[in-house]
């Protein structure tokens, strides 16, 4: 792994732990127990396993994990923006699968071209 993907891995995880942050310390620590209990995942692992952190979330919180996907996109998308990123609209982007992994698989492409 690079420096480019390694910082966009950890600038991943700082926004996952931050919107998992607001919804409460006690929720973020079970959630964090939880992903390494029942699907052997640690914190660190979820760049990589995007998508099983994303299925995780949706098993625990229903249909309520759309919102917590919408959060975290708007997060990755802020925290990319303030270091001078920010994803390229395109009718390709529009007519994809427009999922949080999706999103990040986009953004880490977008971060990656432009570093």
């Amino acid at each position: 792994m690079n420096s480019t993907q390694r910082k966009f891995n950890d600038l991943l995880i700082e926004t996952v732990d931050t919107v998992l942050s607001s919804l409460g310390e006690p929720i973020k620590n079970q959630l964090y127990t939880n992903l390494l209990n029942d699907f052997s995942m640690e914190k660190n692992n979820i760049p990589e396993r995007i998508d099983e952190f994303s299925k995780m979330l949706h098993l625990i919180f229903g249909s309520a994990a759309f919102l917590i996907d919408i959060r975290f996109m708007n997060e990755l998308h802020t925290k990319c923006s303030q270091l001078g990123y920010t994803l390229e609209y395109n009718l390709e982007f529009a007519n994809a699968d427009f999922s949080f992994p999706s999103y990040v698989v986009k953004m880490r492409e977008q971060y990656e071209k432009l570093k």
